[in-house]
């Protein structure tokens, strides 16, 4: 009984090295920086679908509502990428409706969460390609 739960264990500690790196890979592509994304790819030997989220409305923008839940399920899932965009579309909206407080807020949460990401990758390059982006560089300046 106890090899049953080594290998196991064993299993999950692997799937969660695969999920590190393709989150890497994810968090590079979406900053625009598909090469990185690619060769971060091109690591892995099997292909394992991330998770991601999709959130649909009715309404043509989003309401805060719907952003508080997309911000729940992207920490649930453990998406640091869709957590880091989806703070970002918090603070346009909080922008857009005039609470200057709120918008700061989102964004250095979205911030955070990036940092986080930068922190946890071990290629300089990459990193530095991270929070060099346009997407981040957009973010930092509101």
């Amino acid at each position: 009984m106890a090899g049953i739960f080594g290998r196991i264990k064993q299993k999950l500690s692997r799937a969660g090295s695969k999920m590190e790196k393709y989150q890497e890979a994810i968090t590079f592509a979406e900053a625009g920086e598909s090469e990185y994304a690619m060769e971060t790819m091109a690591e892995q030997r099997e292909e394992q679908e991330p998770t991601k989220l999709l959130v649909m409305g009715r309404e043509s923008t989003f309401s805060k509502e719907i952003i508080d839940y997309a911000l729940e399920m992207a920490q649930r899932v453990g998406n640091p990428t869709q957590l880091w965009k989806t703070y970002a579309v918090l603070g346009e909206l909080c922008e857009a409706e005039g609470r200057s407080d709120d918008a700061r807020g989102a964004y250095d949460d979205a911030i955070s969460v990036i940092k986080k990401i930068a922190d946890g990758l071990k290629n300089r390059p990459f990193k530095e390609t991270l929070l060099g982006s346009q997407q981040v560089k957009d973010i930092r300046q509101k």
